[in-house]
C-alpha cells in the first residue's frame, strides 16, 4: 500500500471517527457554515484546475498541438472532435452554471432552478468525454474513478428524485372509537 494512500486512508478514518464522536454534541451553525465554505472553496478549486489547468495546459501540448480556438469552439478539435467538443460543451455549460450564481437575484426562483439542471448534463457529458477523448481512461485507477464517480452520482441522484417523487402517505382511515354511551 503506497503511503498515499494510507494517508488518506488515515484522514478518512480519522474524519470518520471524529464526525461520529461528536454527533450528539450541539455546535449551532458551526457545522453548516464549515460544510459550506469547504464546499464552495472545493468547487472552485475543482472547476479551476477543469477549465484552467485541463484546458490551459492543452495549449502547450506538443504533439496535438490545440490552438484557443479548438479549445473554446466544440466540435473543432484535431483529436476526436466530437469527443472533446462533448468536453468543450460541458466545460461551457459549467460557466454558465457557475455564472449564474452572480445572476440569481435577477433571475426568478424557478428560472435559477431548473438552469442548474444544466450542472448534471454537464457532468454526464464531461464522464463521456473522459472515457471517450482521456488518454488515460484505459488505465485501472481512472476508470474505476470513472465507474466510483457514476455510480455515487446515479445512486444518489435516485434517492433524490425518489424522495421528491414519492407520494405522500394516505392519512389513516381508522374509526374513531365508540364512546362508552354506544357501547351499552
Amino acid at each position: 500500500m503506497s503511503s498515499t494512500t494510507r494517508l488518506a486512508l488515515l484522514f478518512f478514518g480519522a474524519s470518520f471517527l471524529l464526525a461520529v464522536g461528536m454527533s450528539g454534541i450541539d455546535m449551532g451553525k458551526g457545522p453548516w457554515y464549515v460544510s459550506r465554505a469547504s464546499g464552495l472553496v472545493s468547487f472552485v478549486l475543482l472547476t479551476g484546475s477543469v477549465l484552467g489547468l485541463h484546458a490551459g495546459s492543452l495549449l502547450f501540448d506538443g504533439f496535438l498541438r490545440f490552438t484557443p480556438g479548438d479549445i473554446l469552439v466544440p466540435l473543432t478539435s484535431p483529436y476526436r472532435p466530437f469527443w472533446t467538443g462533448l468536453g468543450i460543451i460541458a466545460a461551457w455549460s459549467t460557466a454558465i452554471v457557475t455564472g449564474s450564481f452572480w445572476a440569481r437575484k435577477r433571475l426568478r426562483q424557478k428560472t435559477w432552478r431548473r438552469l442548474h439542471y444544466l450542472s448534471f448534463a454537464a457532468w454526464l457529458l464531461s464522464l463521456v468525454h473522459g472515457f471517450t477523448a482521456g488518454t488515460d481512461s484505459q488505465l485501472t485507477p481512472v476508470f474505476w474513478m470513472y465507474v466510483v464517480s457514476a455510480a455515487a452520482v446515479t445512486g444518489l441522484l435516485t434517492y433524490r428524485i425518489g424522495g421528491v417523487i414519492a407520494p405522500a402517505p394516505a392519512p389513516s382511515r381508522a374509526r374513531p372509537l365508540p364512546s362508552t354511551a354506544e357501547a351499552r
